[in-house]
């Protein structure tokens, strides 16, 4: 299962650009991939349903999908429009496309915030700047010795 982690992930991602179209949230989105990851779950585990068979996972494990099915609420997305039959076509235009900062940025609580990635670097170019300029007031203090 875990050589299909990164197809998943990539799938997922296309999923989160048109969220008001998907019925779910982002945190099922990062539960799934993070399933992935963990094989915590039988319904993970493996590249087919036979292999899963065939090793008796459902009779082993549990599904992640009762999981989910168990915790729904916390995975309704508010956004979702819902009712519509039409195709959903992902965004393509490397012009368009954006990184998933919820996804990617989660564990770098310096760039996990609400802001845009641009607001982020500019707070962190600031503490650095501030950092800087102390530690040459420090530098001269030094010299002066």
């Amino acid at each position: 299962a875990l050589r299909t982690v990164p197809n998943v992930i990539f799938q997922l991602e296309s999923v989160i650009q048109v969220s008001s179209e998907f019925e779910f949230n982002e945190k099922f989105l990062m539960t799934i991939i993070d399933e992935c990851y963990s094989c915590r779950f039988g319904s993970l585990l493996f590249d087919s349903e036979k292999r899963r068979k065939d090793a008796g996972v459902r009779e082993r494990t549990n599904s992640m999908w009762s999981y989910i099915n168990s915790n729904e609420p916390d995975f309704i997305n508010p956004l979702f429009r819902g009712g519509s039959d039409e195709t959903i076509y992902p965004v393509v235009s490397m012009k368009k496309i954006r990184i998933w900062e919820k996804y990617h940025f989660r564990h770098l609580p310096e760039l996990n915030t609400e802001n845009s990635p641009e607001e982020a670097a500019q707070t962190m170019l600031k503490e650095y700047q501030t950092k800087i300029k102390s530690l040459e007031e420090e530098l001269a203090r030094l010299k002066r010795k």
